[in-house]
């Protein structure tokens, strides 16, 4: 049996968006069942499952997680000038460190689904 990965993620993010490809933040974050940015995920590309997120890659969004003191991106795509404008900006305006696809964070919404599906087959049994 394989030894499982530890994901080492900051635990209070707090804010989660994605930030289309000319820099505007998601009007819908994180937080509000059936409101948050996986649900705005389902109605921009219709569908579930964690391939919402690689859709979303593909039309250059980025997925953006704050913490209190960190500013999380994934972008497997280079980042756009608008993008990049409006991270920085951000970090600057709140103080924040910006860091730019943390393997911990980028992993992240893969172990959540992985652990979903486990507990799910679990209570199956």
């Amino acid at each position: 049996m394989p030894i499982p990965r530890v994901y080492s993620v900051p635990v209070n993010i707090g804010i989660k968006y994605f930030l289309d490809r000319d820099g505007v933040q998601t009007k819908r974050m994180a937080g509000v069942a059936g409101q948050g940015h996986f649900d705005l995920a389902r109605e921009i590309v219709g569908g579930a499952g964690t391939d919402l997120y690689h859709q979303m890659f593909a039309l250059r969004y980025a997925r953006v997680g704050e913490s209190d003191t960190e500013i999380h991106v994934e972008a497997p795509h280079n980042l756009t000038k608008y993008q990049r404008t409006f991270l920085t900006d951000r970090a600057n305006d709140t103080g924040k460190d910006l860091i730019v696809n943390n393997l911990a964070f980028v992993e992240s919404k893969d172990a959540r689904a992985k652990a979903e599906a486990l507990v799910s087959r679990l209570l199956s049994l």
